[in-house]
């Protein structure tokens, strides 16, 4: 596997990583933005490192492990081999038998 790729693969998880962020951002926010009110003291302070941690994950994942992955990974194609009675059991007929 290559650079290209990979490319339409990582586009289709961008859409469901940033919108679990955003919507768990969201949901967070009046929590933050409200801890210094009384009877918050333990939740908005939570809430901010959730936010923080929320933040610094989405970017990891989206930033820094592909760019290790690119750079250290190990992207050669790798052939398993299938009896075709194993191909049978899964409904299917062998590649290269007809």
């Amino acid at each position: 596997m290559e650079f290209c790729d990979s490319y339409p693969r990582a586009k289709e998880r961008l859409t469901p990583i940033c919108m679990t962020a955003l919507v768990t951002s969201l949901g967070l926010l009046p929590l933050a933005l409200g801890s210094g009110e009384a009877g918050r003291e333990i939740e908005g302070p939570m809430a901010i490192v959730i936010l923080g941690g929320l933040f610094t994950s989405t970017a990891l994942n989206l930033l820094v492990l592909p760019t290790l992955a690119l750079r250290y990974g190990r992207f050669e194609e790798v052939e398993t081999e299938m009896s075709e009675s194993a191909w049978n059991e899964l409904g299917r007929s062998a590649p290269g038998v007809k």
